[in-house]
C-alpha cells in the first residue's frame, strides 16, 4: 500500500468536511421546513441540552424589549392609556385596565426605571451611603430602613464609602445622576474634613439630605443622631453603682464623634466614682480586626474567671464579635450601649 504524505492527507479530510458542510447546509429547516443555509448552536434550557437554529437563537438573543406602544397596540389602547394604568392615576375603564394588564404580562413588559426618571426628574431610589458596609450597626440600620421605605413605594442604593471623603463625594455625583428622591448619608467626618458644604448644597437644590450617626458641625441638613455621651455615661455609673469595679472598655478608635463621645462619657462616670480604669482593660481597635479583638477578649474572660466581680462595657458593633468568643461562656457582666 503507498503511503499517504502528511499534506495529502490533510487535504482529503478538508475535502471530506467540505462535502459535509455542503450536504449539511442543503438539509431543510426541521421546524419551518425552508432549505436554507442555517447552522446549530447548543444552549442550555430549563437544565435540558438543546440544539437549536443559529437564526432563532440570534432571534432570541437580540428580541427587543417591548415597548409602551407595543403594549398599547397589543391591547387596543392608546399610549396615554397605558400610561394611566402604569402612574396608577386618570380614569381608565376596568376592560381597557384589564386588556393592558393582560397585554404587559404576555409581553413580559416592564417600565423604564430610567425614562421615569427623566420624565419626572425625580426616582422612587433613595441614596445610602455608609462608612463600612460591614459594620454590624450600619448594616442593621440599612435593613431598617429599607422595610420602611418599602412601604412608601420606594428602594434603597447601598454604597460605602470606605471612610474616603474623595470616594463619598464621587458616590454622592453617581446617586444624584440616578435623580436620587433623598439622600440617607453617614457622613465622613475626620482629619481630612467633611463635604459639608456639598450636602448643604444639594439640600437647598431640593433634594432631601438626612445625616446619620455623626453630626457635622454647623451642617444645615436634617439628622439623626445618638446622645451616646450621655448613653455610655449613664450605662457606666449604672454599673459602678451596683459595685463592679474591675471593668474593661471595647469599642472603635476614637477618631469620629460619636466613638469620641462613648469613651468621654465612660471616662467621666470612672472619674465620678474614683475609679482608675487599668489601660490593659481598654481595648480600642476597628471591629474589623478580628484577631486581636478574640485575643482581649480571651484575656478578659481568664482574668473575669478569677476575679468573678467584673464588668465588660461594649460600644456599638463590637457585640457580634464578643458573641464569637469565650464571653459567652464565662459569668462575667456585660453592659453594652
Amino acid at each position: 500500500m503507498q503511503a499517504v504524505s502528511a499534506p495529502d492527507l490533510l487535504t482529503i479530510r478538508l475535502k471530506k468536511l467540505t462535502i459535509f458542510i455542503l450536504e449539511y447546509f442543503s438539509r431543510k429547516h426541521p421546524k419551518c421546513g425552508t432549505e436554507a443555509a442555517y447552522l446549530t448552536c447548543i444552549i442550555f434550557r430549563r437544565g435540558e441540552r438543546t440544539a437549536l437554529p443559529c437564526k432563532e437563537v440570534m432571534e432570541e438573543k437580540n428580541m427587543k424589549k417591548a415597548t409602551i406602544r407595543d403594549v398599547a397596540k397589543a391591547a387596543g389602547v392608546s399610549q396615554s392609556t397605558v400610561s394611566r394604568v402604569l402612574n396608577n392615576n386618570g380614569y381608565v375603564g376596568e376592560d381597557a385596565r384589564r386588556r393592558v394588564e393582560e397585554a404587559m404580562e404576555a409581553l413580559h413588559y416592564s417600565p423604564s426605571a430610567i425614562a421615569v426618571c427623566l420624565s419626572k426628574s425625580r426616582s422612587r431610589m433613595i441614596g445610602v451611603i455608609v462608612p463600612q458596609i460591614f459594620a454590624p450597626f450600619f448594616s442593621q440600620m440599612y435593613y431598617i430602613a429599607d422595610r420602611i421605605m418599602e412601604r412608601y413605594g420606594y428602594r434603597l442604593l447601598l454604597c460605602n464609602s470606605d471612610e474616603s471623603l474623595k470616594r463619598e463625594k464621587e458616590l454622592i455625583d453617581d446617586l444624584l445622576s440616578y435623580k436620587i428622591a433623598a439622600l440617607l448619608i453617614v457622613p465622613v467626618d475626620g482629619d481630612e474634613g467633611s463635604n459639608k458644604e456639598y450636602l448643604d448644597y444639594i439640600r437647598s437644590s431640593g433634594t432631601p439630605v438626612v445625616c446619620v450617626d455623626r453630626e457635622i458641625e454647623g451642617i444645615h441638613c436634617d439628622g439623626v443622631y445618638i446622645d451616646n455621651y450621655t448613653a455610655c455615661y449613664e450605662v457606666t455609673k449604672d454599673v459602678l453603682t451596683r459595685g463592679y469595679r474591675n471593668i474593661a472598655y471595647m469599642a472603635d478608635p476614637p477618631i469620629y464623634r460619636p466613638g469620641c463621645d462613648r469613651l468621654r462619657g465612660f471616662r467621666d462616670a470612672c472619674k465620678e466614682f474614683g475609679v482608675t480604669v487599668p489601660q490593659e482593660n481598654i481595648f480600642l481597635a476597628p471591629i474589623e480586626d478580628t484577631k486581636p479583638l478574640n485575643a482581649f477578649c480571651h484575656d478578659v474572660a481568664r482574668r473575669d474567671v478569677r476575679r468573678r466581680r467584673s464588668s465588660t462595657l461594649c460600644a456599638a458593633g463590637i457585640i457580634p464579635c464578643c458573641k464569637r468568643c469565650i464571653l459567652q461562656d464565662c459569668a462575667c457582666r456585660r453592659t453594652c450601649t
